[in-house]
């Protein structure tokens, strides 16, 4: 199997590896957001 050999095979994998990169980082951004917004609005009380 020399599939992984492939540059497309390669290309897609990248991809991949951004896609879920991506979600990580925007679900970690919106728990970060979601706490700063509990801690202001525990603030504001």
């Amino acid at each position: 199997m020399k599939v992984n050999n492939h540059p497309q095979t390669k290309l897609a994998s990248k991809q991949t590896v951004f896609k879920v990169l991506k979600i990580n980082l925007e679900a970690i951004y919106y728990m970060t957001l979601s706490k700063k917004m509990k801690l202001l609005s525990s603030f504001s009380d």
